[in-house]
């Protein structure tokens, strides 16, 4: 048994440690949730090769005086021996172009995401980063809110964001599995989420505004909301799967129709935890109402009601999606 136990210690010692993370240069320069440190920025885009940025930062002169060739140079880096330029290459060759033929004058700005992104993956990212910095700003906006009510209503509140939060992870995750099979598949997940999140941040000001009433009356009760998104719902999940069914079985090849059935259970799956995620955020909001207007029986199910119509547009094609 001690023989044992040291070949296990042995090989414990001997495993090598998990990779960390890279760092997020982002981050870094930006600013974001810590001091803006352009010369760190700069490191970390040389370590991480990521010669489009560290190109830019040369042009800006931004950590260092502007530095045209070394700007040249770093896009030499970025198309490699083979020269390839996609839509990013092409966009910065040209602002790399129009300062070599004015060194003196220094132009506007470089930023790469409104004057250099042009390609599929590099258009998500900075969507991405938009995304994650008007949810920064909602944390805050949230944290004023939370302070403006009564202190009875203040879990009910927290629970509120904790079963948003849960949801619009999953949430992401079924649009993203709904447009798997297009390019298009992370700027639809994403508009799904800021879609999802510009309801429900309307939501909770309504609730924490001190001078607001109770709930309205909407234009159906919350029965025949929730018919219309079972509904709703239903459709998606039969759509998407006669779609890719349909593909399987019109001359496919074996792995490509297991992939397309594949997809089909994928979306199933994740249809499945996004609804069952939003049902405990409908139920939380409801909560919330009842904490906030105690005396007015009715609250929860006009809260429900208006929570579902919200959810009725997020599931329906051409109007939570692509927007």
């Amino acid at each position: 048994m001690l023989g044992a136990a040291v070949g296990l210690w042995l090989f414990a010692q001997a495993s090598p440690p998990a990779a960390k993370p890279p760092e997020d240069c982002g981050a870094l320069y930006d600013g974001d949730s810590r001091r803006r440190d352009l010369g760190k920025a700069l490191a970390c885009y040389r370590s991480q090769e990521d010669w489009a940025m560290v190109a830019i930062m040369q042009l800006n002169g931004e950590a260092g005086p502007v530095d045209l060739a070394g700007a040249r140079a770093s896009f030499q880096r970025l198309i490699g021996p083979g020269g390839f330029k996609d839509g990013d290459a092409l966009a910065l060759e040209a602002i790399v172009e129009k300062r070599e033929a004015s060194p003196a004058h220094k132009g506007p700005r470089v930023d790469f995401c409104k004057d250099v992104a042009a390609i599929t993956p590099s258009l998500a990212y900075c969507e991405r980063r938009n995304l994650d910095r008007r949810a920064a700003q909602d944390d805050l906006l949230l944290a004023r809110l939370r302070a403006r009510l009564e202190p009875r209503a203040r879990p009910a509140f927290d629970g509120a964001v904790g079963a948003f939060r849960d949801f619009i992870a999953v949430e992401g995750e079924r649009v993203y599995q709904e447009y798997i099979d297009g390019t298009i598949r992370n700027q639809a997940s994403l508009a799904a989420e800021a879609f999802a999140r510009a309801s429900f941040m309307a939501e909770m000001k309504w609730l924490a505004d001190e001078a607001a009433p109770t709930p309205n009356p909407g234009a159906r009760s919350f029965g025949d909301a929730d018919r219309e998104l079972n509904a709703v719902y239903q459709a998606g999940l039969s759509g998407y799967a006669t779609t890719f069914d349909g593909v399987a079985k019109t001359g496919a090849d074996p792995a490509t129709a297991e992939t397309y059935r594949t997809y089909v259970r994928d979306y199933r799956t994740k249809s499945h935890a996004a609804q069952h995620a939003w049902v405990r955020y409908r139920d939380a909001i409801a909560k919330l109402a009842m904490a906030r207007w105690p005396a007015a029986h009715e609250a929860e199910a006009l809260t429900r009601a208006r929570i579902t119509e919200d959810r009725i547009r997020e599931l329906r094609p051409g109007e939570g999606e692509l927007r």
